[in-house]
């Protein structure tokens, strides 16, 4: 699919996501909604084309068991922190576990 637009026409180029083994989405660079159930969404918390609100709304919208941050590189560790945050909040009102991942730590999914 199509890359999500970050400013009109700059940076629209070819997306490809990943479906890996029926049961993991990564979606890259966009917010497409897969034709199997979906497990657990790789979810692209932040980007120069992602708002959480519209990331939030996408997890919601696919329904998995549960979602981890992906796209988090550019914030700092409190942009980090309030967006987890956030994301728990939420996710957890539509039965959606929101997984963080911090560096150097290893994590069971």
């Amino acid at each position: 699919g199509q890359h999500v637009e970050i400013f009109e026409d700059y940076g629209q180029v070819q997306n490809t996501g990943y479906f890996i083994n029926h049961e993991l989405f990564y979606p890259g660079d966009a917010y497409t909604i897969p034709k199997e159930k979906v497990a657990t969404l790789a979810l692209p918390v932040a980007g120069p084309w992602c708002k959480l609100p519209e990331a939030l709304q996408y997890a919601i919208d696919v329904s998995p068991q549960q979602v981890f941050p992906v796209h988090d590189w550019l914030l700092n560790d409190d942009g980090i922190a309030l967006t987890y945050k956030v994301a728990t909040t939420i996710l957890e009102q539509h039965n959606i576990s929101f997984i963080p991942l911090h560096t150097n730590v290893s994590k069971s999914l």
